[in-house]
């Protein structure tokens, strides 16, 4: 009875140490998804921020090559 016992609780343990590094795991792949949203999310912000600039100054007179040496949109 000793020795079964001593079976199953190293049955037990083999499947939460599985069961733990699933949840590890996940967590890490969630996290890294997090990670990669937010930086697509900065990104974008900044592209959509040098528009806005490139559309001021274009609206100021600033010429298509100036426009580009300051914002490095191609136009």
């Amino acid at each position: 009875m000793k020795d079964f016992l001593a079976q199953k609780e190293r049955e037990v343990q083999e499947i939460m140490m599985q069961v733990f590094t699933q949840e590890q795991a996940m967590e890490m792949v969630l996290t890294e998804e997090y990670n990669k949203g937010r930086e697509e999310g900065r990104e974008e912000g900044m592209e959509k921020g040098k528009l806005s600039i490139a559309e001021t100054m274009k609206k100021m007179g600033y010429s298509l090559d100036e426009i580009y040496k300051i914002t490095g949109l191609m136009l």
